[in-house]
């Protein structure tokens, strides 16, 4: 006999986008959780550069709310703006997707960030060039990819990061860009792509 129940109706804030991840093959539970934690830690740093700056006291000062400092993964840190990544669904089929939700500013950044990974490796098969020219190449272009994703710059001075804290930042983007890398090379992520906003679920039936 099937169960009958009340279904939770999910409402989520207007500025929420959606996003999904496609993926094929067979996962083992530690590839997905670091896949959904590499991706959640980068929707929270581009929620942290993203908070507005406000002006102290002194005429010109700015700083930020929260300061975001390399770090393993983590809660996110309380006074963000928006809600934590949010999983919508998960089917691990072959092909299967994983459906996320959050800020739609912070989660656009991270669709651009991954879809760019996506396409250097399809790239990567095309190219027809020597092993170490095309890995020297592909490391510049993970280094552009990782600075684009944190804009660093002026915004990393408007953060009050020091030279090393800007450089371990940089770095932590590129290991976890690494990781995710080698899961679309094995072909285990196949695309990505930004979802509409979901329709409420229908009431059941009494």
């Amino acid at each position: 006999m099937a169960t009958r129940g009340r279904r939770i109706r999910r409402e989520f804030p207007p500025d929420t986008g959606f996003l999904r991840i496609e993926i094929q093959g067979e996962w083992a539970a530690h590839q997905i959780s670091a896949l959904l934690g590499d991706i959640s830690r980068l929707y929270d740093i581009r929620r942290a550069l993203d908070l507005p700056a406000m002006k102290l006291r002194e005429p010109g000062v700015l700083v930020r709310y929260e300061r975001i400092r390399p770090c393993d993964i983590q809660p996110p840190a309380a006074g963000l703006p928006g809600p934590a990544l949010a999983v919508v669904r998960i089917n691990d089929a072959s092909p299967g997707r994983v459906d996320l939700a959050g800020v739609g500013k912070a989660l656009e950044q991270v669709r651009l960030f991954l879809q760019y990974l996506i396409d250097l490796t399809i790239q990567c098969r095309w190219w027809r060039l020597e092993v170490e020219d095309l890995r020297q190449d592909v490391i510049a272009r993970r280094i552009e990819n990782a600075q684009r994703m944190i804009r660093l710059g002026d915004q990393a001075r408007e953060l009050d990061l020091s030279a090393e804290e800007t450089r371990a930042l940089l770095m932590e983007v590129d290991d976890r860009q690494q990781r995710i890398l080698e899961a679309i090379g094995e072909g285990r992520v196949t695309g990505v792509r930004q979802l509409p906003r979901p329709e409420p679920p229908d009431q059941p039936a009494r």
